[in-house]
């Protein structure tokens, strides 16, 4: 995609200089306007299309590019004034520049590691949600720029958030009633669950922490101990990387954390929404 963009660009740069050579105030040579239409064309219909949706470039930065293309090719339907074309010209560059490339650009070393390529596409498949999609689009960011553990951070907001809509479609009431059952057990894994809680509206799962969610919620959908404990091990490690400590969080910790959020989590057959 970074080469693609460079190209385009390039060819960009060739249609400004070509509306800068001409010498009338209207833009009327049909080898122009085509010109033009070519290279909004190239930009609607292929380059924003195919980077919507991979978390990297978020939706708003490529809607507003999308309405300087889609003026340029009004401009281009008739005989418009020199000067409209040099203005979204001008500006047009620059921001591709700023908002895409560079930002893709920072992005390349973690997508060169073809595991990492691979999980990712594997998890944007598996979104469910706006929400998620842009914790998952912050965390993109944080870890191009090699900030792993806040890429962490919000890994586990996206996984949160998931299992919270899990037990709204399961139902309050249902997860009040597993709370109680979970608290009046002596024995096995949960006998050592002490909360109950009396939920009313979906807001106050915010109040709820993790792990008492996660716990309740297994018991709900009969999850496997070993997954449980896994996403309870990657609780605690979102807890290292939140809070002072010396946990190591580099680029292959990350790979593997965000291919266990997608086995245990995301493509879990029990916490689809």
């Amino acid at each position: 995609m970074v080469e693609q963009l460079e190209l385009f660009l390039s060819f960009l740069a060739e249609l400004q200089e070509a509306i800068k050579k001409n010498k009338s105030a209207f833009i009327s040579r049909s080898a122009l306007k085509d010109q033009a239409k070519n290279c909004c064309k190239s930009w609607l219909g292929k380059l924003s299309t195919q980077m919507r949706g991979d978390g990297f470039i978020d939706d708003q930065t490529l809607n507003t590019i999308d309405e300087k293309f889609e003026k340029l090719l009004d401009l281009a339907e008739n005989n418009n004034r020199r000067n409209s074309y040099i203005t979204l010209l001008s500006v047009l560059p620059k921001e591709i520049q700023k908002t895409v490339l560079v930002p893709l650009v920072k992005r390349t070393r973690i997508t060169q590691n073809p595991l990492a390529a691979t999980i990712l596409s594997k998890i944007y498949s598996s979104i469910s949600s706006d929400d998620e999609k842009k914790y998952f689009e912050e965390a993109a960011r944080a870890a191009a720029s090699e900030c792993y553990k806040a890429a962490t951070v919000m890994v586990w907001c996206a996984t949160i958030d998931r299992l919270s809509k899990v037990v709204e479609k399961l139902g309050l009431n249902n997860f009040n009633k597993e709370s109680k059952k979970l608290k009046a057990r002596k024995t096995g894994h949960y006998k050592h669950f002490s909360k109950e809680f009396n939920l009313m509206q979906s807001n106050e799962l915010q109040e709820v922490f993790d792990k008492d969610l996660i716990t309740v919620l297994s018991a709900m959908v009969n999850l496997d101990l070993n997954e449980l404990k896994a996403i309870i091990y990657l609780f605690d490690i979102r807890n290292h990387c939140a809070h002072p400590s010396s946990y190591i969080m580099d680029e292959l910790a990350y790979i593997n954390y965000i291919n266990e959020v997608l086995k245990l989590v995301l493509a879990n057959p029990k916490f689809q929404i």
